[in-house]
């Protein structure tokens, strides 16, 4: 009996242990540097005139991040473009536009890298406030302009608003639960690609250095395109699998898979479209 009792308790202590090992947060020093590259991969299926047109579309960002400073928990973290890349197919054409190409097709690419702002975020991934990006949209867009790119410069720089941003970054960073269950909800907004995107995502553990995710998807709302107002009104699912580096808490790699459907509107024209998305975003400690 006494045998029994010792084995179960010796049990119970792994047990804790094996959960005592599972990160409750970021756990971030000053000086810390990450690079994080994402790449995005989309099957772009539209209809329009009775035709199907398929677009695949390939997105890659290397981003540096740098913890800046450090206040009880809450970080300050400097992120710096390395590189952006981008290759569209379509039966329109193609094109490869890459920052670490030399020639004038990849200058706009180029602008967008070497620039840097700053985001606070607590111990959760929750980001409390970007700081810097008018400043760096400032300097792209007087590159732009010098280089005689001026008139798309609002355009091409519309997605670098604080508000996208900082929704952005929390939708990546954001998926830590603070009461240490094995289940937990959020909701997150981001913009993708222009596109309006709400997420109800639904996580659990799977082990202690895994997360993952399910999530509904609505991408209805109204955007400004080439000065054409286009209303979305579709929606989907997401599955993420999150790998996290213990140590800091860190994911070390994200991987997500999401499908959606539904019309797009613009100009009296009313477009079906599906669009699936595959994004493996990796993070190493430098």
């Amino acid at each position: 009996m006494r045998r029994i009792m010792g084995l179960a308790l010796a049990l119970m202590m792994t047990v804790s242990l094996a959960n005592a090992q599972r990160p409750t947060g970021y756990n971030l020093k000053k000086g810390d540097k990450f690079t994080m590259t994402a790449v995005i991969k989309q099957d772009i299926k539209q209809e329009a005139m009775g035709q199907t047109m398929t677009t695949e579309q390939s997105i890659s960002n290397t981003d540096e991040l740098e913890v800046t400073a450090v206040n009880g928990d809450v970080y300050t973290i400097k992120l710096t473009g390395i590189r952006r890349a981008a290759s569209v197919q379509s039966p329109m054409g193609s094109t490869d536009i890459d920052s670490d190409k030399d020639g004038d097709i990849h200058s706009t690419m180029r602008i967008l890298t070497g620039k840097s702002y700053s985001f606070e975020m607590n111990k959760m991934g929750k980001v409390l406030k970007v700081m810097g990006v008018e400043e760096m949209k400032n300097a792209m867009n007087q590159e732009m302009s010098d280089a005689g790119m001026g008139a798309a410069a609002d355009q091409m720089l519309a997605a670098y608003s604080g508000d996208m941003l900082k929704d952005g970054l929390s939708a990546q960073l954001a998926f830590y639960e603070g009461n240490n269950g094995s289940e937990w909800t959020s909701k997150t907004s981001s913009v993708i690609n222009t596109l309006p995107v709400e997420l109800e995502n639904s996580y659990k553990w799977d082990g202690d250095r895994t997360i993952l995710a399910e999530a509904v998807i609505d991408m209805s709302g109204t955007m400004e395109m080439m000065g054409t107002s286009v209303k979305t009104a579709m929606s989907g699912d997401q599955q993420t699998i999150i790998d996290l580096d213990v140590k800091t808490g860190m994911p070390s790699k994200i991987q997500a898979i999401q499908t959606v459907e539904g019309n797009l509107e613009a100009q009296g024209m009313t477009i079906p479209m599906n669009i699936v998305s595959e994004t493996t975003t990796t993070i190493v400690k430098k």
